[in-house]
C-alpha cells in the first residue's frame, strides 16, 4: 500500500471518516484495474512472435497467375511482417527500397480454428500481388 493511502487511512481513523477510506480504496482499485488492462492489451499476442511455416496462395491480379507454396513467415505483434522465399529474397512490411508497398497482415482466427491473414504488395508500376497466408505449424 502506498504511503499516501496509509496517510489517508490514519486521517480517516482520527476523524472517523470511513467514506474517505472507501473512496480511496475504490479509486486505487480502479487505477490498478486500468493499469492491468493496459499492460495486457499492450503485451498480449494471439500468436507468439517468431518464424512459422505457412501455406501461402500467391495471386498476381494483372497477369492472372496464382500458385500455392509452403513458405516461412515472420509473425510480429499478431501480423505477418515478412514472407521468405526458399531460393532467397522476401517481401516485408512497410515501404522499402525494393519499390513496393507491403500492407495488412493482421492475423485472425478462421472458422476452422486456424490462423491466417492476407498481405497486399503493390509495386511502383501498379502491380497488385496478394498473399493469402494460413499458418500451418504454431509450434514453429
Amino acid at each position: 500500500m502506498s504511503n499516501s493511502i496509509k496517510n489517508y487511512i490514519k486521517i480517516a481513523k482520527r476523524t472517523g471518516n470511513a467514506v474517505l477510506i472507501s473512496r480511496m480504496r475504490v479509486w486505487h482499485l480502479a487505477l490498478v484495474v486500468i493499469a492491468l488492462v493496459a499492460v495486457r492489451a499492450a503485451t498480449h499476442n494471439e500468436v507468439e512472435n517468431g518464424w512459422y511455416t505457412a501455406r501461402v496462395r500467391y495471386v498476381n491480379w494483372r497477369t492472372e497467375y496464382s500458385a500455392d507454396y509452403t513458405l516461412r513467415v515472420k509473425v510480429r505483434n499478431d501480423r505477418v511482417s515478412n514472407i521468405s522465399f526458399p531460393k532467397g529474397g522476401s517481401v516485408h512490411k512497410g515501404r522499402n527500397n525494393s519499390g513496393y508497398d507491403y500492407s495488412s497482415g493482421k492475423i485472425r482466427q478462421n472458422s476452422l480454428g486456424g490462423w491466417g491473414t492476407s498481405v497486399r504488395v503493390v509495386t511502383e508500376d501498379g502491380d497488385v500481388r496478394d498473399y493469402f497466408v494460413l499458418l500451418l505449424d504454431l509450434t514453429r
